[in-house]
């Protein structure tokens, strides 16, 4: 038994309504780009210092992070391993929200060479339709 404010509470029910939540949530999120499940360790470099986080998700012009401590919105340098090679990219985190219990998840846009014109030259073009 789970025990709710001192009450008594069956698990099964607990689970269902963390269900719920999850599927309300996804429910409202109205985003163009294909969201992957993605978690593993990063570090995240602010002010010359190294810090611990991990993936959620990732797109073609963004990830999703989960970590300890606030991150200011802003550009900054993620750094990850895929199959022993080291990789670092640009990111700017365009939101940041805290989760409970002294977590917190953040959006961030990629920043690839080659997007003088502010778009993601990995994003997918918009489909244009004509009559």
């Amino acid at each position: 038994m789970v025990l709710k404010s001192g009450v008594a509470r069956r698990p099964s029910k607990t689970i269902r309504d963390l269900v719920a939540t999850a599927r309300n949530h996804s429910k409202n999120e109205a985003r163009g780009e294909v969201r992957y499940p993605l978690f593993r360790p990063v570090s995240i470099e602010l002010n010359n210092r190294r810090y611990s986080a991990f993936t959620r998700e990732i797109t073609n012009t963004g990830i999703g992070l989960l970590h300890n401590f606030e991150v200011p919105l802003g550009d900054l340098e993620i750094s990850f391993s895929k199959d022993l090679e080291h990789f670092s990219v640009p990111i700017r985190i365009v939101w940041c929200r805290s989760c409970g219990q002294g977590w917190y998840v953040s959006g961030g846009e990629f920043l690839l060479e080659g997007e003088a014109d502010g778009r993601n030259p990995m994003a997918r073009p918009t489909e244009q339709f004509s009559n």
